[in-house]
């Protein structure tokens, strides 16, 4: 069964247990196209995101079992995904820091017997990135800068969160000259894949900064909890997730904070 997604990309699911997109494979394994794992999600990079807040909880929470973390690790490695990995080696360094102290010599060992193999399965990734589709990087620079110049010029009240709105405004803005020649990309009526600058675009500097406090003071999740935010706060600049629920639920725990100090 086909699925067509907000950019009309259409993949296929199997049995409605996941989501793949048979057009584009990954890599090539002894002659086997292998496609990237992207779960329930309209694609891998938001996959990876819950992947690896899951280790995160199965290495500082949950603690479940030895072998929980190795099959997470191995899923978040089949997202393909730049920044996934990046998050993963980040989440597993603390997880084992207190055994990297002990024996440091062999955990340094087997941390580069793992780290360069990823290291050149991400750099394989951009370098596809790069040669299949160079707009890829772009639109992400892209997706930086212009927002923040229609926020400059919308910076009381944005210009609203409607995203059919969002979409056309941006495809009939034109950067300045001087920002312009410095992209690659000029306009664009895709929505914005960093939704950090959307909300400040879309809501103005002062609603949005409020709500970017709220998120760093979500008290859902408290344990280790600069390593969960920092989970957080890549993501939402590398992925439209910001005003989805799980994220929201940590803007609104945030903000319950915020208004219970005036009211005890």
């Amino acid at each position: 069964m086909s699925v067509q997604g907000a950019e009309k990309l259409v993949t296929k699911t199997y049995n409605y247990l996941f989501f793949y997109n048979p057009e584009k494979h990954a890599f090539n394994f002894f002659g086997i196209d292998l496609v990237r794992n992207q779960g329930w999600f309209w694609e891998p990079g938001v996959n990876q995101v819950y992947l690896n807040i899951l280790l995160y909880l199965e290495g500082f929470v949950f603690k479940r079992g030895k072998w929980m973390i190795p099959l997470i690790v191995f899923a978040i490695i089949t997202t393909y995904s730049t920044t996934g990995i990046f998050l993963m080696i980040i989440i597993l360094f603390f997880i084992f820091i207190k055994y990297i102290k002990r024996n440091p010599i062999i955990y340094i060992f087997l941390g580069i017997l793992i780290i360069y193999p990823l290291y050149y399965l991400a750099k394989s990734n951009i370098e596809n990135k790069s040669i299949e589709n160079v707009s890829s990087v772009n639109k992400r620079i892209f997706d930086l800068v212009q927002p923040l110049s229609i926020a400059a010029e919308n910076p009381i009240s944005g210009i609203g969160l409607d995203i059919e709105h969002f979409q056309k405004y941006r495809s009939e803005y034109h950067l300045s000259d001087e920002t312009q020649s410095l992209l690659t990309t000029e306009t664009t009526e895709k929505g914005s894949t960093n939704s950090v600058t959307f909300l400040i675009a879309a809501t103005g500097f002062p609603m949005s900064l409020f709500l970017l406090y709220c998120l760093f003071q979500q008290n859902l999740f408290t344990y280790r909890k600069g390593i969960f935010m920092t989970i957080i706060i890549i993501s939402v600049f590398s992925e439209p997730l910001l005003l989805r629920p799980f994220f929201l639920i940590l803007i609104v725990s945030g903000m319950y904070s915020f208004f219970n100090r005036f009211t005890k």
